[in-house]
């Protein structure tokens, strides 16, 4: 489900530069990347459309169709065109471009107008100029916003001090060749820039909001698939920060939370239904994702649901009228939830008075490298590459703990939290295997593997080869960080239960 495409330059490509001049060519990647990185970062999903198959090309035999408002291409409907500073383009596609405005399609240009014609069709783009944009200028100063009688739309969205042929020129001409500058900023974007804003004004205006936020949040991309009675919404979370956030859906129906890691499947404990949106409060951990799936044959107000809850929701049970909560809570204080059906709302809040402090495991550590015929050594946590700056494999970190008898009572939760580690944790508790984890955050539970008292914790790290054989690229450390560099703590937490009544 994607109604905006953005324009990829071929022809621009194939004219603008050679083998001996990458300038030209560099600033339509800047702003090619640039347009791409914001427009996820405003949480709108888009496809890229080639240039040729706008001109009609014969060789891709891609089908491309005109109807009210639309352009349909090789099956999939666009109503929103962007042109990322584009300075040629092919007579034919702006010919292309040109009736889509005319039917009502909207087009946005950003930073540049493309004034010079690939293939010799001058007549043709200029006319697509003055008929959309009204001018022929290829950097107009002052943003332009167009409309015609049926509903068509052209905006120009500036962009001030756009990167010139000089400035690109005094950069090495193989950082040219191989990767966009930081000029304009295209893959660490700044996304303070008023042009930045103005482009993202400018598609909220045209394009179809499938998912919003409350916010800008550049690391959350997604996806929007339907089929088979489903709307699919595939989010993720690309940033090594947990981003917790409302997330309002264009769908309908009964929403499910499907985890592409576990393969678990469970109803959407929180939601809130209203004009047609759905707000679905969703915890993103660091590189994980999640789809939110709507049945959108099923009503979602035929079933007590909660509409809002200050602690995590571990399960919801439904009998009839009556709604059964369990929540997560990692701290003392009220937990408050509303809840509800028919149109009938419940608030419920929930005490919780017993402290919840999490405790820091501080001192030496028994640590050990597997393989190596060494005995262990007392150490503080930390990299191992000062020490052994070759080693590629597991280290072992060993340390006993005391837990007490309260932390372990009904309804108790233990988490065991690494804090950073160089690359992957393999954890046990007295022997027994407690999970391993790839990647941030690296949290396990393992409230069934403590015994009120001492435990033995022992976690192995791996880390990878490049200490063994270097890591080979320029900027990079040629003797990675390696190890558990933590801070290592045990946080306790409590399952509350609550239920809610509309007989």
């Amino acid at each position: 489900m994607v109604d905006l495409a953005i324009l990829y330059p071929t022809t621009a490509i194939m004219t603008e530069g050679d083998l001996t001049n990458f300038t030209s060519l560099s600033r339509i990647e800047e702003y090619f990347l640039s347009a791409s990185m914001a427009i996820r970062a405003g949480q709108y999903d888009f496809n890229y459309v080639d240039e040729l198959t706008l001109a009609g090309n014969r060789d891709l035999g891609v089908p491309v169709s005109q109807s009210a408002n639309e352009l349909n291409v090789n099956g999939y409907t666009y109503s929103v065109i962007v042109l990322p500073a584009l300075p040629a383009i092919s007579g034919a596609a702006a010919e292309r471009l040109g009736k889509f405005y005319r039917s009502g399609g909207k087009i946005i240009a950003l930073g540049t107008l493309p004034v010079r014609s690939t293939d010799g069709q001058a007549a043709l783009l200029h006319s697509f100029l003055r008929s959309v944009f009204g001018t022929e200028e290829a950097t107009p100063i002052e943003r332009i916003d167009k409309r015609n009688e049926f509903d068509g739309r052209a905006i120009f969205v500036p962009i001030p001090n756009m990167v010139s042929d000089e400035e690109l020129a005094k950069l090495p001409r193989m950082a040219l060749a191989t990767a966009p500058t930081s000029i304009a900023r295209g893959r660490d974007l700044d996304y303070s820039q008023p042009w930045i804003r103005q482009l993202l004004e400018a598609v909220s205006q045209t394009a179809h909001p499938d998912v919003h936020l409350s916010s800008l949040r550049p690391s959350i991309a997604f996806l929007h698939k339907r089929g088979g009675g489903k709307d699919w919404h595939l989010i993720s979370n690309d940033s090594a920060e947990t981003v917790a956030d409302d997330f309002a859906f264009s769908s309908s129906g009964a929403p499910s939370l499907w985890d592409p890691e576990s393969g678990n499947v469970r109803d959407a404990p929180v939601f809130h239904q209203e004009s047609g949106r759905t707000t679905v409060p969703l915890k993103l951990l660091p590189y994980s994702a999640v789809a939110v799936v709507f049945d959108t044959e099923k009503r979602a107000e035929g079933r007590p649901h909660l509409t809002r809850s200050d602690a995590e929701v571990l399960e919801t049970e439904v009998t009839g009228e009556r709604l059964k909560v369990r929540v997560l809570t990692e701290a003392q204080g009220t937990v408050s939830m509303v809840a509800v059906y028919q149109d009938r709302s419940v608030t419920r809040s929930l005490s919780e008075t017993e402290s919840l402090k999490p405790v820091s495991l501080e001192g030496p550590w028994l640590f050990r490298l597997e393989g190596v015929d060494k005995p262990a050594v007392s150490r503080a946590l930390g990299s191992w590459t000062d020490d052994w700056p070759d080693f590629s494999g597991t280290g072992w970190y060993e340390k006993e703990i005391v837990v007490e008898g309260e932390w372990l009572a009904a309804g108790r939760r233990v988490f065991l939290d690494l804090g950073v580690v160089k690359n992957i944790a393999t954890v046990r508790v007295n022997g027994k295997s407690a999970g391993t984890e790839l990647w941030s955050p690296y949290q396990l539970e393992i409230t069934g593997l403590l015994k009120a008292g001492a435990n033995r914790l022992e976690i192995g790290v791996t880390n990878t080869l490049a200490n063994r054989y270097g890591q080979g690229r320029p900027g990079l450390p040629e003797k990675p960080a390696s190890g558990l560099l933590g801070p290592v703590r045990l946080a306790p937490a409590k399952v509350l239960e609550c239920e809610f009544t509309w007989e």
